[in-house]
């Protein structure tokens, strides 16, 4: 799998960006708030599920518009395709998320699930951990539903199955006939739920190994991770999951809910035979994720026959000297990533990836406070309007808005400000400004 272009139009804090990522590693970096998390969510959303930062459709787009547009151009099996994501506001036309795959209208983005494939990693995915087992289940279905076209269908039956019994338990003296509507809804889901249990453990026994490798690897073998799944009963049994629901009908009656199911389920995630939620240092829950998300990626290729794209979002902000030799290898070699803040690698990937683009967003280098003097005591020495600079490279690099400057090398830069020379050939003071940010990134970088 391979992004080879995303254009983004009024998507979050973006009003026009486009994004040419290179065959296998690419590098976000910048200050806060340029956008460098949107970016990798815009990739994300390729995939046809919803943002993994939990927002909600209408807050991914730009403030003030009515739609956001994502078009991308990629490579899976071979092929090139390209995919049209529209993001529309309430009371708009087409509100919600749509989308068009190779030119054909798809209708809703889940439509396209499994067609682009990727894997995220971000820092709030420590709730895969620490958190309540909602998401872990979520990790679980949304890896299977990229793997398995038919497993959306059978979990989006079976949770409306158990809405459906929700509300017959909440007023089950009311309707006439409660007991037969009630054993027709637990036939339904024993059908449904024993596809979700059988495709869960079925992944489950792919991905723990790979997971535990990895976690060893990043650990240098100190430490040891497991993961196991805590079903309600046999996952490949009908009959054990429609025994389990006979077990517990006087207590749901009571209840007035469903208490049994895939919907209810969890994984225990043990880091030197302890639970990880409770005595897992921060460190260790970061790196048993991670583990968890390099080996979703692991899987994803062996069952499809390619990599995923990886989005991996602030992955080395702690402990970065002690992991970034065991994930070099990973990242570099094994699959096309996307990532942020390596700020501090440039000498690493220099060396161990030259071929990786890195992409600094807004204020790394032409907002940066240094740069902006710089431009300030030129602006006042020569009487040149600040923000010219600032419109050319602007025009030059990307569409207006983006705000970044893509650095393969020190000559990239250099000729970005032979244009601004160029463009300016009457005012000797450019070429002055050209030097002296020259010599500041040239600093920065060497």
């Amino acid at each position: 799998m391979r992004l080879n272009r995303l254009a983004v139009t009024d998507y979050r804090n973006l009003s026009a960006a486009v994004l040419e990522p290179a065959p296998q590693l690419t590098v976000l970096c910048g200050a806060n708030g340029q956008g460098k998390t949107n970016l990798l969510e815009a990739v994300w959303l390729l995939t046809g599920g919803k943002s993994f930062r939990g927002a909600k459709d209408a807050e991914l787009i730009r403030r003030g518009a009515d739609f956001a547009v994502l078009e991308a151009a990629f490579e899976a099996g071979d092929r090139s395709q390209e995919i049209r994501l529209t993001v529309g506001a309430k009371g708009t036309q087409r509100p919600g998320r749509t989308v068009r795959l190779n030119g054909a209208d798809r209708g809703r983005a889940a439509s396209i699930a499994g067609t682009f494939t990727a894997v995220a990693f971000d820092p709030n995915h420590l709730s895969l951990v620490k958190g309540g087992p909602e998401g872990r289940r979520h990790f679980l279905d949304a890896a299977l539903c990229q793997l398995y076209p038919g497993y959306l269908a059978a979990e989006r039956r079976y949770l409306r199955v158990v809405a459906q019994k929700n509300a017959l338990l909440k007023a089950y003296d009311i309707p006439p006939g409660g007991d037969v509507l009630l054993e027709t809804y637990n036939e339904a889901l024993v059908t449904y739920g024993c596809e979700v249990m059988r495709r869960r453990a079925g992944y489950l026994d792919q991905l723990a190994p790979a997971a535990a490798a990895n976690y060893r690897d990043i650990s240098s073998g100190a430490e040891k991770l497991e993961i196991q799944y805590c079903p309600c009963c046999d996952p490949g049994s009908p009959e054990a999951l429609a025994a389990k629901l006979r077990e517990v009908k006087n207590t749901e009656l009571r209840a007035g809910f469903c208490l049994t199911g895939p919907h209810r389920e969890d994984l225990e995630i043990l880091i030197d035979g302890q639970p990880g939620k409770i005595y897992g240092s921060q460190g260790q829950q970061r790196s048993a994720v991670l583990s968890m998300k390099l080996a979703e990626a692991s899987v994803a290729g062996e069952v499809l026959g390619e990599h995923p794209v990886m989005l991996l979002d602030d992955v080395l902000s702690e402990d970065l000297d002690l992991i970034t030799v065991q994930l070099g290898e990973n990242i570099t070699k094994d699959t096309p990533v996307t990532v942020k803040d390596y700020t501090n690698l440039i000498d690493y990937l220099k060396k161990e990836a030259p071929d990786a683009k890195i992409i600094f967003l807004g204020q790394i280098l032409w907002n940066n406070d240094e740069v902006q003097s710089i431009k300030q005591q030129a602006a006042a020495e020569y009487g040149i309007p600040f923000i010219n600079l600032d419109d050319v490279r602007t025009g030059a690099q990307y569409q207006a808005g983006m705000g970044t400057q893509v650095l393969g090398d020190d000559g990239e830069l250099h000729a970005i400000n032979n244009e601004v020379v160029a463009a300016h050939p009457n005012n000797s003071g450019m070429q002055v400004i050209a030097d002296r940010i020259d010599q500041t990134v040239d600093t920065w970088l060497n």
